[in-house]
């Protein structure tokens, strides 16, 4: 006996016994491919392994014979042609960029482990496995992950019984993919160089690594609908409803089930409107925040008895979600700089209103400098839906500001070469403001009357 097979006799032996018995006790996890997203694509593939990261396929049509490249064609639509940034790498330096992810898959060999040879298959668990395109960015992983499997979750293409393992190309499962992935799950989530380790083997509750049913996604993502950009000042703005994962519902889903896991009692009350201003402290800041909170509160909403309750918060990567969703679910309006940290926008309850600011680059007026790929984030999403009221504001030459933002950069080791647009801190114009938020406050949570504003009132220009 060799080496190799020595290691996993033990591991081998136990799977058909312990297994077959857990298996008639479990619910097996429920399928529909007819209700996947049109942006989703999945291969539910039968008798399937999984071993170190890789996939090892048993079908006899997918064996490499006969020149031909079975398994590239009948999995090459898997492959992620977005770009794949690597987590250290920052997302304006195009040298961490690399042109796609795709899966490993192979045909089953006899040089593979004995119980990868000689397989149990368990139909008692389906994993689900799909390649996130950006591993360390907190935005991008809750925009094209979170909301694409909750999406899946929320139309019945497969139910919480399946179990959800991203391909983290061997890094490690960040607490906020928990946090966010484990409503629509009954199991653990585990990253796919985790789930399919041998090193677990010899583990008493060791699971079989081969499976009757594996699911394979490429995941609808907010890159995939065309659409003409916004021209607010022209009075348009694309009609986008439903053509992007549902990230506001996805949201709400998250907030009820994490709400109740961690018995959280928090709710707006309808005699205060609560103002939460997001800030940054390193770039894309709000250089005059302080001024503008004070404003804020002593502010008196226009035909309105309520009264303001006006704070900042500043989410740290130490901060507790029990922190976060208290205070956004008792928030009715958010203000906050285009990023990642606005993600934290969709735990907010329906009705409530997101202003996302955007800066100006002093060469180029607004609305010109206006670059597409924003408006695929947080815009064009949350106008899909509805669920959460969306507002723009574009902060003039004179009210941007680069300040430290540039030097910032340069001190962290990066090149000068950064999305000045993107990355300004704004001056907030408290006049501007003042009327925005008389607006939201008119609207009152209103679909119908958000839907009725003209399109320079979502996406204005604030001077």
């Amino acid at each position: 006996m060799s080496r190799l097979a020595a290691s996993f006799s033990t591991a081998s032996g136990w799977a058909s016994g312990s297994n077959e018995q857990e298996e008639k006790l479990c619910q097996r996890p429920q399928i529909d491919l007819s209700k996947l997203a049109p942006g989703t694509h999945c291969i539910l593939e039968e008798n399937a392994c999984l071993d170190q990261g890789r996939i090892i396929v048993s079908r006899e049509e997918l064996a490499p014979r006969g020149g031909g490249e079975p398994i590239r064609d009948k999995f090459g639509e898997l492959m992620i042609t977005m770009p794949y940034v690597h987590p250290d790498a920052a997302d304006n330096e195009r040298a961490g960029w690399q042109s796609r992810r795709e899966p490993i898959i192979r045909f089953r060999s006899s040089y593979d482990a004995p119980d990868i040879q000689d397989p149990h298959y368990s139909d008692c668990i389906v994993p689900l496995i799909w390649w996130p395109p950006w591993l360390g960015n907190f935005g991008e992983f809750y925009t094209n992950s979170v909301g694409p499997i909750g999406h899946l979750t929320l139309n019945g293409a497969i139910d919480r019984n399946v179990t959800l393992v991203p391909d983290l190309d061997g890094f490690e499962l960040q607490t906020y993919m928990s946090f966010f992935l484990e409503p629509f799950t009954n199991h653990p989530v585990q990253p796919l160089h985790v789930f399919s380790s041998r090193d677990k083997l010899d583990h008493p509750d060791a699971q079989s690594r081969c499976f009757e049913r594996m699911l394979l996604c490429r995941l609808e993502h907010t890159f995939d609908p065309q659409f003409p950009p916004n021209d607010p000042v022209n009075g348009f703005l694309p009609d986008v409803k439903g053509a992007f994962p549902p990230l506001a519902s996805v949201g709400q889903a998250i907030s009820k089930f994490q709400m109740e896991a961690l018995d959280i009692h928090s709710e707006r009350r309808p005699e205060i409107v609560k103002v939460t201003f997001l800030v940054r402290w390193k770039s894309r800041r709000f250089v005059n925040i302080d001024e503008i909170v004070d404003r804020c509160r002593a502010w008196r909403p226009r035909d309105s008895q309520q009264s303001p309750d006006c704070s900042t918060i500043d989410i740290t990567p130490d901060m507790p979600y029990s922190h976060i969703l208290e205070e956004f679910q008792k928030t009715d309006i958010l203000v906050a700089q285009h990023g990642s940290g606005l993600v934290n926008g969709w735990l907010l309850p329906a009705g409530a209103a997101m202003v996302e600011m955007h800066g100006s680059p002093p060469y180029q007026p607004w609305p010109a400098q206006r670059n597409l790929i924003y408006d695929r984030y947080y815009d064009w999403p949350a106008r899909s839906e509805n669920k959460i009221l969306y507002f723009q504001g574009l902060a003039s030459q004179a009210t941007s500001t680069l300040e430290t933002t540039v030097e910032g950069w340069l001190e962290d080791g990066h090149n000068e070469d950064i999305w000045s647009d993107r990355d300004m801190n704004i001056v907030i114009n408290w006049a501007w403001l003042e009327d925005l938020l008389n607006l939201i406050v008119s609207i009152n949570g209103s679909v119908p009357a958000y839907e009725a504003l003209p399109a320079d009132r979502v996406i204005q220009y604030m001077p």
